[in-house]
């Protein structure tokens, strides 16, 4: 698993998960119904780092 200069990895409490959505997930959001991600940045809280990225199948199966 991949990490930050600081050592903190995705199961860390010091990083942020940022997931980004496709145009139409954003349009279902806002109407109160819930989407899955195209992609989710991991980001350290420590550093700013962003040093993991998921995409894809793996992406749709993130949950926080």
């Amino acid at each position: 698993m991949k990490t930050c200069p600081c050592g903190n990895d995705r199961k860390s409490h010091d990083i942020t998960e940022t997931p980004d959505y496709s145009g139409w997930s954003i349009f279902l959001i806002s109407m109160g119904i819930s989407a899955k991600p195209i992609k989710v940045d991991f980001t350290c809280k420590k550093c700013n780092k962003t040093f993991d990225t998921i995409t894809g199948e793996e992406a749709k199966h993130w949950v926080t």
